[in-house]
């Protein structure tokens, strides 16, 4: 298996984990469980590990790319754009949620405008993060 396969199969990690979270944290505000609003931190920071890690994957097909067109080459450079949008957002994300996370592991209940906080992060990023995904389908070319 090409090395640059490993971007195509772990590039759903970014829209499905903040997407999982979201609706974790969300509903964990709606019935006041704080079970609920830890794992939706912890899938949180999975999820901006799991953004790190098709973002740097993404690197490797564009070694494994033959002869790019001009505008392969345009389509390329608006994914990686808006992934580096990704990217950030997500590690805004996951830091936010490292502290709501170490707040909780602590005994102290979590504010719910840190959690409303959260939530809007979440939305944000997801949102990019579709951007991304739908962008990266818009890519078309052969590997090696």
């Amino acid at each position: 298996m090409n090395s640059s396969y490993l971007h195509f199969l772990i590039n759903a990690i970014p829209v499905l984990g903040t997407l999982s979270g979201l609706i974790l944290l969300g509903y964990g505000m709606v019935v006041s469980s704080r079970r609920y609003d830890r794992t939706a931190y912890l899938v949180f920071m999975i999820s901006t590990i799991g953004t790190v890690l098709t973002y740097i994957s993404g690197f490797w097909i564009l070694d494994a790319i033959e002869s790019p067109s001009s505008s392969m080459i345009e389509a390329i450079n608006l994914h990686k754009y808006i992934a580096q949008g990704a990217m950030a957002s997500m590690i805004i994300l996951g830091l936010a949620n490292l502290y709501a996370y170490r707040i909780s592991s602590k005994g102290h209940k979590v504010s719910s405008t840190l959690n409303y906080v959260l939530l809007g992060l979440a939305f944000v990023s997801l949102t990019i993060n579709i951007s991304a995904s739908i962008q990266g389908a818009n890519v078309h070319f052969t590997v090696n």
